[in-house]
């Protein structure tokens, strides 16, 4: 399959204008048709006969910097959610009326005679600017845009630009055969430009966009706000870090569901674990720290790295160099290698939780009560996402979820379900379709 993506070279100012016309195609369209041509669409990534799907696997490895394994591990995980069934899922999840995205329909929430619509947030095109290298964030990201109706011009994350470019070729194919198909084919772009102050390229789509959408750090998204018109709304999906809590009573599995959601995405994910808060003591962490290594090890021959990032490889070797000299003072730390930085286990008392210097590596830590978690992820609470579970009885585990929800994690959940979140997963605490629409109401009331 030869790419490059329909409307490649084409001027940003004329990708504009017809990413402008094409909203009202769009919106002429009814959300089950979108559903049924997107998912067309998405299980071509999942079909081994499929040229969309073989492409993806040939150049995924080296265009993310995955192993093959791991690109079809990631491949797989993220397609399932582009199916028709998954889709049709998400939109039924977000409204309980989805025919709310076709027309006015009675609002079953309140008294009567409201009748309610739903608009897509931007009255042109959305502008998404996603971040990170982990394939299919960008691609899930246009999806979200179209399935409500909005034409979006995607700038793909570092490492992400592959998958969306088939998705859009599959629909220029799917666009000959049905009028749906062509509104949405006319209605998404994916370009890259130099991002940041001083882009022409960014500064025109930015003054283009009736809304943003916008994944990265603080600072990304503090800039584009910056340059925005006040009245333009901006959707933030900013940094966030995930962990896992282990009871006293850990599933015999758990070794081998922490190791694959660390390894997912090479742990680039923000839904991979940076650290394990482990209940029973010093001696339950260093076993179980055993065990993950063996699991890691395991997983490192059915599932390798790919290749290895130098600054990260700089990382591990300071953090395993930092660890051996802790444990020659004195310290009750321990460390776990795989050959050539392949993975990290390490145990360590001192709770405060930090970010992993990534290459698979995971830092368990003895907790001594479920309380001292108040304490220990409250400075990370605005940045918390997932937090993998495992070990608890029911009553327990309530509470548990009651505590880290208060402090800041949008979804918790076993660790075995960490690495790939349903599509209509609370996506940072909202429902991401939810946050790409307005709601207009009429009626007497």
């Amino acid at each position: 399959m030869t790419l490059p993506t329909p409307g490649e070279g084409e001027p940003l100012e004329a990708v504009v204008e017809r990413l402008s016309r094409a909203a009202g195609p769009l919106r002429a369209t009814r959300w089950r048709d979108r559903v049924r041509v997107l998912g067309r669409v998405g299980a071509r990534f999942l079909d081994p006969d499929d040229p969309l799907r073989r492409t993806a696997l040939e150049q995924l490895p080296d265009s993310a910097a995955l192993s093959p394994e791991q690109a079809r591990w990631v491949l797989e995980g993220m397609a399932r959610d582009w199916t028709e069934r998954r889709l049709e899922t998400l939109v039924a999840t977000e409204f309980e009326v989805p025919d709310a995205l076709d027309r006015w329909v009675d609002d079953p929430r309140a008294p009567e005679g409201r009748r309610v619509r739903v608009f897509p947030l931007a009255p042109g095109f959305a502008l998404h600017i996603a971040s990170g290298s982990v394939p299919g964030v960008s691609t899930t990201s246009m999806l979200r845009s179209l399935l409500v109706g909005c034409p979006v011009l995607l700038k793909p994350g570092r490492g992400d630009r592959l998958l969306p470019d088939l998705f859009l070729r599959g629909l220029e194919e799917e666009a000959g055969v049905a009028t749906t198909a062509r509104a949405l084919a006319d209605a998404a772009v994916c370009r890259v430009w130099a991002g940041g102050a001083g882009s022409p390229d960014e500064e025109r789509a930015l003054r283009a966009a009736g809304a943003v959408v916008v994944y990265g750090g603080l600072d990304t998204v503090a800039d584009l706000r910056r340059r925005l018109p006040a009245t333009t709304p901006v959707v933030e999906y900013g940094h966030r870090l995930s962990l896992a809590v282990v009871g006293d009573r850990p599933e015999p599995e758990l070794p081998a569901r922490l190791a694959a959601a660390v390894a997912a995405f090479d742990q680039r994910g923000c839904v991979c674990p940076h650290r394990v808060y482990a209940l029973g003591g010093a001696v339950a962490a260093r076993a179980l720290a055993e065990r993950v290594a063996e699991a890691l090890d395991a997983l490192a021959d059915d599932v390798p790295q790919g290749p290895t990032d130098l600054g990260v490889a700089s990382a591990v070797q300071q953090l395993r160099g930092t660890l051996h000299l802790r444990a020659a003072a004195g310290e009750d730390v321990a460390v776990h290698e795989g050959v050539d930085a392949r993975w990290t286990v390490a145990v360590d008392p001192d709770p405060v939780f930090a970010p992993s210097c990534l290459g698979r590596t995971i830092v368990i830590t003895p907790l001594a009560d479920l309380a001292d978690l108040d304490e220990i992820l409250a400075p990370v609470g605005p940045v918390l996402q997932t937090v993998g579970v495992d070990g608890f009885e029911p009553d327990r585990l309530d509470a548990l979820a009651e505590r880290v929800g208060r402090l800041g994690a949008s979804r918790v959940v076993p660790v075995a379900h960490m690495a790939f979140p349903p599509a209509w997963w609370l996506h940072d605490g909202q429902g991401p379709l939810r946050r790409l629409v307005r709601w207009a109401a009429r009626g007497e009331f």
